[in-house]
Formats: structure tokens, C-alpha cells, sequence
């Protein structure tokens, strides 16, 4: 019963680290790629500069 909850713990903590990593890696790569802005994590549109 206790490997359960030590599998649990351990297994839940290596995906949410493989799941972040995996993210950051896919917003580099989108920012080194010229996708993105100046600002690579920033997908607020509202705070762009009216055009002159």
C-alpha cells in the first residue's frame, strides 16, 4: 500500500516536470523559429501599439 502512494507521488511529479518541459521547449522553439513577438510568452493581444 505504501509503493502505491510513493508510485503515485513520484509518477505524478516526473509527468507535470515532462509536461512543463515538453511546453517550454515548444515556445522556444516557436520563438527561435521568428513566430513569435519581442515578448515570446506574452499572447495578450490588448497591449500592442496602435499603428500611426
Amino acid at each position: 500500500m505504501i509503493g502505491f502512494f510513493v508510485g503515485a507521488l513520484l509518477g505524478g511529479t516526473v509527468g507535470v516536470t515532462t509536461v512543463c518541459l515538453c511546453t517550454a521547449a515548444s515556445r522556444a522553439d516557436r520563438y527561435l523559429e521568428g513566430g513569435g513577438s519581442d515578448r515570446p510568452f506574452d499572447t495578450d493581444e490588448t497591449n500592442k501599439k496602435p499603428a500611426r
